[in-house]
């Protein structure tokens, strides 16, 4: 079993981080997203330790009340003003960079809980609100933008890159 103490300070940062920008990137996939998505992110990060109770690395990454799930990294890529596919570059990138951490340091069991909980983190952003209703009439739970990135997401959580 993995612990938070296998992780350098900046391993840790990047696998804190990844579940949140993965949530923001299928939110701006829309073109926008909502408070309500925003919401479901916080969420379903924290659930996490309760879908995989028995794997210490999801329960510390759910529990770590030193880390705000990546916010501030987040508020750094709003801040530039930069287009959406370059902000999911750098989240695939970061997904790619988690991925190479976990396949070095975890377990495979830890390195799927870890792909599951961000996927469904995503999964869970995007059907937060429907896409393209007037008034709450008609519209798309999830929008063909959003699976795309979630897609882009679980690809990239399966194809380590070049973490330092």
């Amino acid at each position: 079993m993995t612990t938070r103490e296998a992780f350098t300070d900046e391993e840790w940062s990047l696998l804190m981080r990844v579940p949140a920008l993965a949530g923001l990137a299928v939110a701006g996939s829309a073109r926008g997203g909502t408070m309500r998505e925003l919401l479901v992110l916080m969420k379903e990060i924290a659930r996490g330790e309760g879908r995989f109770p028995d794997d210490q690395l999801i329960q510390a990454i759910a529990t770590d009340e030193g880390t705000e799930w990546g916010s501030d990294g987040a508020a750094n890529m709003r801040s530039e003003h930069r287009s959406f596919e370059e902000i999911e570059g750098e989240v695939l990138s970061a997904c790619r960079d988690a991925a190479a951490v976990l396949a070095r340091k975890a377990t495979a069991d830890e390195a799927e809980h870890y792909r599951a909980l961000v996927v469904g983190v995503a999964q869970r952003v995007a059907e937060a609100a429907k896409e393209g209703d007037v008034l709450g009439i008609g519209g798309t739970r999830v929008s063909e933008g959003e699976r795309r990135t979630i897609e882009a997401v679980e690809e990239a959580l399966r194809a380590p890159g070049s973490a330092t």
